[in-house]
């Protein structure tokens, strides 16, 4: 079923937003999560967010949640340059295939200036994007078709010089565009579509661009599974003040671990809160420390 190739956003959200829906948080730093320890699904978790999740401030609780998520991995994390056509071939392509033949194609997210009064848009045509940038947002195609005249001259060109920089490039084309979706709802543009031009991949910020000019997306591990899992029940006041770290000696006698695994998770994190964000029944968690077996026989 979809909810269980769906991941909820609020799961690794909830991690790095310091316990406040109106505090943002990076992708990378989201994948990070999951590369560490993984990410239930959409149906185990209960939603793409929980039901009574109104702050965005509720960690997961529960072993059988966290163990059963960590065979769901990142594998690396990559960015793709589109401020050339070559780059945006190589976006068309991993939209397509994801670079190897693959029947099905990739996703991909990029960040922006949305906010309201400083970008624009054109029927369901982004014609420039604000300053500064401040929210994040996915890339699902492109259509060749899509045609805007941005210098309002009557004509749709690709080959017309239109910043005045005796150069042609992506920055001076007229026809094409990817298709977007934001996260805000149907209400917004075309069902919460919208068409980017591909000149706005290539513009800097100033002149209505995409943060970097780079679209970012990950790889995942095909299959994983744990062999060595932490498991354990916390309750604290103030989750912000502590750290959770697993560690281990080949000594029996040692009071202090030779080696330690720092996580991105439970990691001073979260908000002068309570450990599952509302009161004080303790948080069961499960962390993966199958790294720790090198260390020992």
């Amino acid at each position: 079923s979809l909810s269980q190739n769906q991941f909820p956003s609020h799961f690794t959200y909830n991690f790095l937003n310091s316990g406040s829906g109106s505090v943002g948080s990076w992708y990378s730093d989201g994948w990070n999560i999951i590369s560490a320890n993984g990410c239930p699904n959409v149906q185990n978790y209960g939603g793409l967010w929980m039901p009574d999740d109104y702050y965005s401030n509720l960690w997961a609780s529960g072993y059988d949640l966290y163990i059963g998520g960590m065979q769901n991995r990142v594998a690396e994390q990559f960015a793709i340059d589109v401020s050339t056509s070559d780059g945006l071939l190589v976006l068309k392509q991993w939209m397509y295939d994801h670079l190897e033949g693959a029947p099905t194609g990739g996703i991909v997210n990029f960040s922006a200036g949305i906010s309201v009064g400083n970008y624009y848009m054109d029927g369901d045509i982004i014609t420039s994007w604000g300053s500064p940038v401040n929210h994040a947002m996915t890339i699902v195609g492109w259509d060749d078709n899509i045609e805007y005249d941005f210098n309002n001259d009557g004509y749709f060109t690709n080959n017309v010089d239109l910043n005045g920089d005796d150069v042609i490039d992506m920055r001076d084309w007229e026809k094409g565009a990817v298709i977007m979706v934001n996260s805000w709802g149907n209400y917004w543009g075309n069902s919460g579509k919208a068409y980017i031009p591909y000149r706005l991949l290539a513009e800097s910020i100033e002149n209505g661009g995409i943060f970097s000019n780079k679209v970012y997306s990950i790889n995942v591990k095909e299959s994983y599974s744990p062999l060595l899992v932490l498991k354990t029940k916390i309750s604290h006041s103030s989750r912000e003040k502590i750290s959770v770290k697993a560690g281990v000696s080949n000594n029996l006698s040692a009071t202090t671990p030779d080696y330690i695994m720092d996580f991105p998770i439970f990691n001073y994190q979260g908000g002068d809160l309570p450990m599952n964000g509302s009161n004080s029944t303790p948080l069961e968690l499960a962390l993966d420390i199958t790294p720790l077996l090198s260390y020992f026989d």
